[in-house]
């Protein structure tokens, strides 16, 4: 069996996780005729088909499933092994890539990253905050090392493996002005005429909201203001009559910004957090030191 190029596993790769050749094309930057001739050639090397042409999309086989794990696998592996003969070639080191959800960003990794880096003073550390759904794309595709974010319900991908670490609470909060602030026995009709802020793209939390409301027959809240930064969100809430919902871990930031929780709150709410990492990634001592720490706290 010859090796299979560099290349045609790009074009595999986009075909798998798009499961979609028109998406696949623009996402590999070639034409689809390109990505149909570089799977037929991967066919033809393994002596295995690799996807189901369905109304649906490429549905990839077992082979296809089996090949992906290998080469992510060989790719991430490929990966530490550059880490490691940076470090010996340069004076820069290697670097950890962490996505951080923000609640963990802010409460939980400030001290972890400046015990680790303490420690592992030829280790540098990358820091991109965001939600769980836009996290794991991105560890997924290589641009994360390890995520830290909310893993209710996240089935590891495949060669990946997760870690449950803490669990906290999350209510709703307003200004001390509010209408609602201080009233007792708040209930979801009660809530049907506030104005919401929320993160930008976290659907998980607006699908939980647009759950909980339509079984009480309400219309789903609208976020009306949309934000990517944990910060941004607590200054709109200080300045006008928005609310939101807001974890625990972070009560004590809320509270110096002149906000309140509201008397409501539901455990569908509650956020389940830990580390999604690739297997691989347990052989590599620095990395190691980092989980510890982070099982730590």
């Amino acid at each position: 069996m010859r090796f299979l190029l560099s290349r045609q596993y790009q074009h595999f790769s986009a075909v798998y996780r798009q499961g979609n050749l028109r998406k696949a094309s623009q996402v590999a930057g070639v034409t689809q005729p390109a990505l149909t001739k570089s799977i037929r050639q991967i066919e033809e090397t393994i002596g295995a088909k690799l996807f189901e042409r369905t109304p649906q999309g490429m549905t990839p086989t077992a082979a296809a499933e089996r090949l992906y794990a290998l080469y992510e696998s060989f790719d991430q592996q490929s990966r530490y092994t550059q880490m490691e003969l940076a470090e010996f070639l340069t004076d820069t080191g290697p670097q950890i890539r962490i996505g951080a959800g923000f609640v963990w960003a802010w409460h939980r990794l400030s001290d972890v990253i400046g015990d680790y880096v303490a420690a592992e003073p030829s280790v540098r550390v990358k820091l991109t905050t965001g939600i769980t759904d836009t996290l794991l794309p991105q560890l997924e595709n290589h641009e994360i090392d390890i995520a830290v974010c909310d893993l209710q319900g996240i089935i590891p991908p495949a060669g990946y493996v997760s870690r449950m670490l803490w669990s906290t609470e999350r209510r709703l909060w307003a200004r001390a002005s509010h209408p609602l602030a201080g009233k007792k026995g708040l209930t979801l009709q009660d809530l049907s005429t506030c104005i919401w802020t929320g993160y930008t793209t976290d659907t998980r939390m607006l699908a939980t909201l647009e759950r909980q409301f339509r079984n009480v027959g309400l219309k789903k809240p609208v976020m009306q203001v949309e934000s990517s930064s944990l910060m941004a969100q607590l200054n709109v809430m200080a300045n006008s009559e928005f609310v939101g919902v807001i974890a625990d871990d972070i009560a004590t930031e809320a509270s110096r910004r002149g906000l309140v929780p509201l008397d409501f709150t539901s455990d569908d709410w509650a956020l389940h957090a830990g580390v999604i990492f690739p297997r691989e990634a347990e052989n590599q001592p620095a990395f190691c030191h980092l989980l510890a720490l982070l099982q730590e706290r």
